[in-house]
């Protein structure tokens, strides 16, 4: 296994004090681990259940952090429709539960009972929990009925996921309780193009912002009927987090923050009929990899052939998620590049105006427009620059890809040289956008050549305006001064005559 550069991996990596632990082999959470709000009471902490799940502090004062963190979440409508989807399964008894959907209390009761279930010495139990609208019900019903441990690999996850900050990480502390968190955090940005007779989606409520740009002026399908489509861009993020105390006991938690209409009419309960249940040959999807976002590819997970170590599941659902990451990327930059390239033609029309009857003559308009596309431009390049940051510090020499070093089956190696491969088109995706704002600022000096151009020949027009003012004056005057002389010669001439 190597490094991104190429660098061989050290099967042991102990320079970088980044291996996998082999106690977590050993059954540790019975012995490490307690309900959250035990500790709390054993310590004596006086705060609200919360605070202390967002911040572990002595202090009264929250962190601006943490002010914002709430902030957000007072913003996003609780009660919402959207439940967790949640699924549990026991490798020995080879136990299936159908996966279900849970409202707020309803999870906090599942989490509960996870906390005094037993577990066999031979069986391996695995808990995914995917919750699509994360909202301040859901925050705190996790609060109030995790375990200690939980909440310690909750708490950065949801602070990260709410703040849309980018993490590819692994943690595997030194000291204290033995324990594994693997970590994905990855914003990016979403185009929703809908036809003029579709109303807007609003944001109100959803806890996911909307740039506050109109794209109409790009025209991607000349050929509509109803005029150019609607273009929403959002600033989505995917959130995977898994974690444990042992690989005999794990547990992997999902947030998803999408446009609201890819949750609009969307129910998370996919439970076939009992005739598909018993076609052996049915795959069915693992909805905590895709998100439940309509992933169409070949490698989707089948829930039907679990796979029971964490590390091995993290690397999976990291490839797909990343690919599905990548794809909303193609599809945004592919729309934005063809959309500029028709408005590009209309800029270069206006230097010969007399070839395209209906060019634009509007140079204020322009650059107005000019200013949204590059703030999107913008938003691009800042979103794709901190997902592949977090990625190559991920990959490189005494990145977190370290804890993976001493795996050897075919899963883990076909995704991670999936997830190289998508990281590796994302950089292309990185330079095409770089092409495009290249072409962008070579139209903008197109446009200021002809703004200046135009600017010269009515500067040009003006003053031969004013020159034949001047001329007019000119001719006004001598013809008011031949009209005094006349009528002065006149007044001589009458005064002559009375003589």
């Amino acid at each position: 296994m190597d490094y991104l550069d190429g660098t061989a991996l050290n099967i042991n990596c102990e320079e970088y004090g980044k291996t996998w632990n082999r106690i977590f082999d050993d059954k540790n959470r019975k012995k490490q681990d307690r309900p959250f709000l035990e500790c709390l009471q054993q310590e004596k902490v006086e705060r609200d259940p919360l605070d202390a799940f967002l911040e572990n502090t002595d202090s009264s004062i929250l962190s601006q952090e943490v002010q914002k963190v709430k902030k957000i979440l007072d913003n996003i409508l609780r009660g919402s429709n959207t439940p967790a989807w949640v699924e549990c399964r026991r490798k020995a008894s080879n136990s299936e539960e159908r996966p279900r959907n849970f409202t707020p209390v309803e999870l906090a009761r599942f989490i509960k009972s996870r906390s005094t279930s037993d577990i066999s010495d031979g069986d391996v139990i695995r808990r995914l929990i995917f919750i699509r609208q994360l909202d301040l019900d859901f925050v705190y019903n996790l609060a109030t009925t995790s375990s200690w441990n939980e909440v310690l690999a909750l708490r950065p996850a949801i602070r990260r996921h709410l703040m849309r900050e980018a993490a590819i990480n692994v943690h595997v502390p030194h000291t204290g309780f033995a324990t594994f968190r693997l970590e994905l955090s990855l914003p990016y940005l979403i185009l929703e193009k809908r036809d003029r007779s579709q109303p807007s989606t609003a944001d109100e409520g959803h806890g996911i912002e909307r740039l506050e740009t109109d794209l109409a002026f790009l025209d991607t399908e000349s050929g509509q009927v109803d005029g150019p489509a609607r273009f929403s861009i959002w600033k989505a993020h995917e959130t995977v987090l898994v974690f444990g105390c042992d690989t005999s006991e794990w547990t992997g938690y999902a947030f998803s923050a999408r446009c609201p209409s890819m949750n609009e009419g969307q129910d998370l309960d996919h439970e076939s009929d009992d005739e598909d249940d018993n076609n052996d040959g049915m795959l069915h999807e693992d909805l905590f990899a895709t998100g439940d976002t309509n992933y169409d590819d070949q490698q989707i997970l089948d829930a039907n052939s679990p796979i029971w170590d964490p590390r091995v599941y993290f690397l999976c659902v990291l490839a797909i998620r990343a690919k599905i990451i990548y794809e909303q990327y193609v599809y945004l930059i592919r729309t934005l590049a063809s959309g500029i390239e028709g408005w590009i033609r209309s800029i270069y029309a206006v230097r010969k105006p007399w070839t395209v009857p209906n060019a634009k003559t509007n140079t204020l308009q322009w650059g107005e427009e000019i200013d949204q596309i590059q703030e999107v431009l913008h938003a691009l390049k800042t979103h794709l620059q901190s997902t592949l940051a977090v990625w190559a510090r991920f990959s490189g020499v005494g990145g977190d890809i370290s804890f993976f070093s001493d795996m050897v089956d075919t899963k883990s190696r076909c995704a991670l040289r999936d997830i190289r491969e998508i990281f590796a088109d994302l950089m292309f995706q990185q330079q095409k956008l770089a092409g495009i704002d290249q072409t962008l600022d070579d139209a903008t000096k197109a446009l200021k050549r002809a703004s200046d151009a135009q600017n010269h020949q009515l500067a040009q027009q003006t003053l031969r305006l004013n020159k034949e003012i001047n001329t007019i004056a000119l001719d006004s005057q001598r013809s008011v001064a031949e009209t005094n002389r006349t009528t002065k010669v006149n007044v001589q001439v009458s005064e002559k005559s009375l003589y």
